[in-house]
């Protein structure tokens, strides 16, 4: 009987434990919460640690966000005023679809078609909310192969947080406040892209007119707290050399196929042009170990108005040429099967550190007039070396803007030339 009495309790307190293991909310410890509260607690811990994973995730990503970018622009300058764009543009810019007609004065410029276009990228915006900041500010008919501009766009109220923020970079001399490289996470003042970069030049080249093209982009560097620099990457000021062609032709007729980028030089025969002398002053221009530099002023060109007397009469004048040559021109546009005769085609080509308001087109003109034998070897070193031209002779006339094109931009260490993406 006893056998009995003990395995009954046995098998009771085994029953019992089975009971409590498969119960947690029978299970209750002296001084503590049942278990199942303790679970309970644990499942809303974890809620709001995923839900905070979650908004990190977010933040992060909105951090990383695409703001500005480096566009790599070709255009044909035959229908543009220049480069810079003015506040008269924007009162004659086109409605969608429909071209203003042309008034006397009408202002056409490459910053301002790429703006407005970007606008509507960017969702119908104010075309004052983006910014395009080119590297050259070519004139009126000049061509560019490569010109790089930065592009990136500004909030509605940017103005409200960019006078207070200490966290907004800026580029002196600028009014507008500038990104710190591609990710700048101040979303008060910068918009992020409105596409993949890659989406975006695709968009862009759909819309833009055609003598403008994108034909590549790249990510501006960021600029690193302990950076010896002051200033975030910007294409005008970070360019260390650009280098410019200039295309002309001698002979009987001219070639009405290379019109819009070569300047014909009328009435003058092939056999009296002396390219050797041409040569020797390119050689001078890009100086000795004497001379690293030299005072341009005789080449530049007048002030067009007030604003650029005042900036002229603070300018330096000084520029170096780091190389500077002349060579026959071959143009693969079909007509070298069946050329005309007595044509010759030249391309004057000069890389520099800087170059003065129509500088280029003034030093072709001087250049062509010494192979012309119109201007004397020694006078054009004179005016280069004083800063005018000697007696009995007059300033060379600045050659046409068409013939003239932007090719290369050379920003050092700061942009890689093989880094441009399609």
């Amino acid at each position: 009987m006893t056998y009995f009495v003990v395995l009954l309790l046995c098998f009771a307190a085994v029953a019992k434990s089975f009971h409590n293991n498969h119960n947690p909310r029978l299970i209750v410890t002296p001084n503590k919460e049942p278990t199942a509260a303790l679970f309970s607690t644990t499942f809303e811990e974890e809620a709001q640690q995923h839900q905070h994973d979650q908004q990190k995730e977010q933040e992060d990503k909105e951090e990383k966000s695409i703001v500005s970018l480096l566009l790599w622009i070709s255009y044909d300058g035959g229908r543009f005023t220049g480069w810079s764009s003015t506040k008269q543009e924007k009162e004659n810019q086109p409605v969608r679809g429909k071209q203003k007609k042309q008034k006397d004065g009408f202002v056409r410029s490459v910053q301002f078609a790429i703006q407005h276009r970007l606008a509507r990228v960017y969702g119908d915006i104010d075309v004052d909310q983006i910014v395009v900041e080119g590297t050259s500010r070519t004139d009126k008919g000049v061509h560019a192969q490569m010109a790089v501009a930065q592009i990136y766009g500004l909030t509605s109220n940017w103005k409200d947080y960019y006078n207070d923020s200490n966290n907004v970079l800026s580029i002196p001399g600028k009014k507008l406040p500038h990104p710190n490289g591609a990710y700048d996470s101040n979303r008060n003042v910068f918009l992020p892209l409105p596409k993949d970069p890659s989406n975006l030049v695709f968009v862009l080249n759909k819309v833009l007119p055609h003598d403008i093209s994108v034909r590549g982009y790249q990510l501006p560097t960021f600029l690193e707290d302990n950076s010896s620099c002051d200033t975030p990457f910007h294409p005008s000021h970070d360019a260390v050399r650009k280098t410019y062609n200039y295309t002309f032709s001698l002979g009987p007729i001219h070639d009405p196929t290379l019109w819009r980028n070569t300047w014909y030089i009328r009435n003058y025969p092939q056999e009296r042009w002396n390219v050797s002398l041409v040569e020797e002053a390119c050689q001078f221009l890009e100086g000795d170990n004497e001379h690293t530099c030299f005072d341009f002023r005789a080449f530049r060109g007048a002030p067009r108005g007030k604003d650029d007397q005042i900036r002229f009469a603070k300018q330096s004048t000084l520029c170096s040429l780091h190389r500077v040559f002349i060579e026959q021109s071959d143009h693969d546009n079909g007509t070298m099967n069946c050329p005309i005769p007595g044509i010759t085609s030249y391309c004057l080509s000069f890389t520099g550190d800087r170059f003065l308001y129509k500088m280029v087109r003034f030093l072709v003109g001087a250049l062509v007039d010494v192979g012309r034998g119109k201007l004397s070897l020694e006078a054009f070193k004179t005016a280069v070396m004083h800063q005018s031209f000697p007696e009995g002779y007059q300033k060379s006339e600045c050659a046409p803007a068409h013939g003239l094109s932007l090719v290369e931009i050379d920003f050092g260490d700061k942009l890689d030339k093989e880094s441009w993406k399609t």
